[in-house]
């Protein structure tokens, strides 16, 4: 039996944008929770868009979201997410 990986994924555009990126990314997420559930994802985000294409992540097993509000997310995405990852143990980190 292969070990967990812990992934990590900066969710800004998963969970806030419905087109092209935040499409790409939800079908990314979605395709890898299906097919290897046994790692765990983590994503990183400065606030969440509640729809019907972002509520399924809020309830699978294998994803942790980590919601850092901030006013300025691209404040966040530069200077805050980096610090929050520091603190985490991951194997891989993608954006």
């Amino acid at each position: 039996m292969e070990i967990p990986l812990r992934i990590g994924f900066d969710a800004k555009r998963l969970f806030n944008n419905f087109t092209g990126l935040g499409n790409y990314s939800r079908t990314l997420v979605n395709n890898l929770v299906q097919y290897y559930p046994e790692h765990d994802y983590h994503l990183f985000t400065p606030r969440i868009k509640k729809n019907y294409e972002t509520l399924p992540f809020l309830d699978y097993l294998s994803i942790q979201i980590h919601e850092y509000p901030y006013r300025f997310s691209g404040y966040w995405r530069t200077f805050s997410m980096s610090s929050v990852l520091k603190n985490k143990v991951l194997d891989c980190i993608t954006a």
